[in-house]
């Protein structure tokens, strides 16, 4: 093309020509392109904020859940422990003596496989109402042994409470524990015992 054509001034025909087509597509990217995808785009946004207004909702729902829950396990254990039911005298303490709790606690029934090592009495202390019986117990077992002894001694109808425990990996047998348990039984006696009679 010579450089003398390029030079031409467009007819005003040309010129609408080109303008209309430039309008077209416009329309054309306007009308296919930049409107659905707008349109999805605002969709997406609104779809977003619900989603966002939704987690919101939930994570104060659980919340309210977990609080709740929460309440009713406390609620459950403090109902279901008989600790608890012998002190607000709902129930009856089955053992009301030290000699009583060694002999029960130191059954075949309670203790299972487990090897009995050793039970040192501490010295007893007095208060109004009740007497504070502590011992050590030291016993030897696999480790859902020890966990089912713990927990038949959680559930045992009396005042005891395990105060501290020492679990170790038994050196010589292979896959035996050893606990040393420091336990607290507390005798009621006098007044406080007839009432929990």
């Amino acid at each position: 093309m010579p450089i003398a054509e390029l030079k031409k001034m467009a007819t005003p025909r040309e010129v609408f020509l080109f303008v209309g087509a430039m309008l077209a597509l416009v329309f054309v990217f306007f009308s296919f392109v930049y409107k659905p995808n707008g349109e999805k785009i605002t969709q997406q946004k609104d779809r977003i904020k619900g989603i966002e207004t939704d987690m919101i909702t939930l994570k104060k729902d659980i919340g309210a859940l977990k609080q709740k829950n929460e309440a009713k396990q406390v609620q459950r254990a403090q109902s279901t422990n008989p600790k608890i039911q012998i002190l607000k005298n709902e129930a009856k303490p089955e053992i009301l003596k030290t000699s009583e709790l060694i002999k029960k606690i130191s059954s075949d029934d309670f203790v299972g496989d487990m090897i009995i090592i050793s039970l040192a009495l501490q010295p007893s202390v007095e208060s109004t109402g009740y007497i504070k019986k502590s011992f050590l117990l030291k016993v030897r077992g696999t480790f859902d042994e020890i966990i089912s002894f713990l927990d038949k001694l959680d559930k045992l109808p009396a005042l005891v409470s395990v105060d501290s425990l020492d679990l170790k990996q038994d050196e010589i047998i292979k896959g035996e524990m050893n606990l040393e348990a420091g336990i607290t039984f507390y005798e009621v006696e006098g007044i406080h015992a007839s009432a929990l009679n």
